[in-house]
């Protein structure tokens, strides 16, 4: 007859132990609606809503990433017409709306630094999209065997010091670690605390932000991948990438997770 004291006390054994805790690892939620989705990030259902925002090669301008017209001829936007930017081009993962617009604001304002991961490797899928299609566009486009070293947009100190992580620096980490290319967080340096830009007009913020970011001299000679959540006009990634360049960096792109589209 089975004692029933040591019966009890198997329960608690190294295996049952071992079980209770991979029980408690898959027991995820979905980062978007909190769902039990098993060892993963997101459920099913969120997946294909987030797979409905991501961007092709030819859904944008080929230098910003502006989301262009359905079946539009043009390979650029107006703003990039009328003033290229200083970076070479932006490959952007999603369309800032939700769902994409919600990982975006966990990760930012509800310090969920998991969602990070999740961005991370939104963005190395476009980049194998735009890799797949050869980028016949677009002459020595940005793809990450073309990129030495990983810079994440700055943010000041003041700022850093009140939300407490920079989740540029979060998507950089985990996108580094997947690409295997080396993290710079001393390249680029916010030196000047601008306005808050989301309710400034495209002129607004490239004026907001100059002389903002100053970058080091060890970046010279390297091929950068400026890293950010979202990119709205350009503005910040223009003017990171011009310090950069300025310090003698060979050449800038940008990665994002989520481009807003055209105003109206």
């Amino acid at each position: 007859m089975v004692n029933k004291r040591n019966r009890g006390t198997a329960r608690h054994g190294p295996l049952q132990l071992l079980e209770r805790c991979a029980n408690l690892l898959l027991d995820c939620r979905c980062q978007l609606c909190d769902v039990p989705c098993g060892a993963r990030r997101l459920c099913d259902t969120c997946i294909l809503l987030l797979k409905k925002q991501r961007l092709t090669v030819n859904d944008g301008c080929v230098l910003c990433a502006l989301p262009l017209p359905i079946d539009s001829p043009e390979l650029h936007c107006g703003y990039c017409l009328r003033q290229r930017p200083v970076f070479q081009r932006c490959i952007a993962a999603t369309l800032y709306s939700p769902p994409s617009a919600q990982l975006v604001n966990r990760l930012k304002h509800h310090g969920q630094l998991g969602v990070a991961s999740t961005l991370a490797n939104e963005i190395a899928l476009a980049l194998q999209r735009h890799a797949a299609l050869g980028e016949p566009r677009v002459a020595g486009s940005a793809m990450a065997a073309a990129v030495d070293v990983i810079v994440p947009v700055p943010l000041h100190r003041r700022r850093l010091r009140q939300r407490g992580y920079n989740q540029a620096v979060q998507i950089g980490r985990a996108l580094g670690r997947q690409l295997e290319i080396p993290l710079d967080l001393q390249a680029c340096l916010r030196q000047k605390e601008a306005r808050a830009q989301q309710t400034l007009s495209r002129r607004q913020r490239t004026s907001n932000l100059h002389g903002a970011f100053v970058a080091r001299s060890s970046i010279a000679g390297m091929r950068v991948a400026i890293v950010d959540d979202v990119v709205t006009t350009t503005s910040t990634a223009n003017a990171v990438a011009a310090s950069l360049l300025q310090a003698g960096a060979l050449s800038c792109d940008v990665w994002c997770f989520a481009r807003t589209p055209a105003p109206g």
